[in-house]
């Protein structure tokens, strides 16, 4: 190992970890962990949960991540947790996986354009 001592943080031959290249990202999950994704600059799908959200009704939540299905979610202003459609599209796209994105939804049904929303006493 190399002693921290002899680090150099400005040798421009040294991408280090990537994040000023824009090749990796850090990104704040709701739990105030961080995790570390791809960078904008490797970013290659129309649609991205971190740097291109498409527009649905959760766009602006905070996102989260179930690392056993390797899914980002985004959790609703009443706390529950909603698969992000983007991170959904994309198991579908790489894994090719049929994933429907079934989830116990929120009772106000959050993540759901409001036009396909059902009414409570109909549930």
């Amino acid at each position: 190992m190399i002693p921290p001592e002899t680090w150099e943080d400005d040798d421009p031959e040294d991408p280090g970890l990537g994040l000023d290249s824009g090749l990796l990202d850090l990104i704040v999950l709701h739990d105030g962990t961080t995790m570390q994704t791809h960078g904008p600059a490797q970013c290659s799908i129309t649609h991205c949960c971190i740097h291109h959200p498409s527009d649905h009704p959760l766009r602006s939540a905070p996102l989260s991540w179930m690392a056993n299905i390797n899914l980002m979610l985004r959790v609703c202003k009443h706390g529950a947790s909603h698969p992000d459609p983007d991170s959904m599209n994309y198991i579908r796209w790489v894994a090719m996986v049929p994933f429907d994105g079934w989830h116990p939804c929120c009772p106000e049904q959050c993540c759901l354009p409001a036009s396909a929303r059902v009414p409570e006493e109909d549930q």
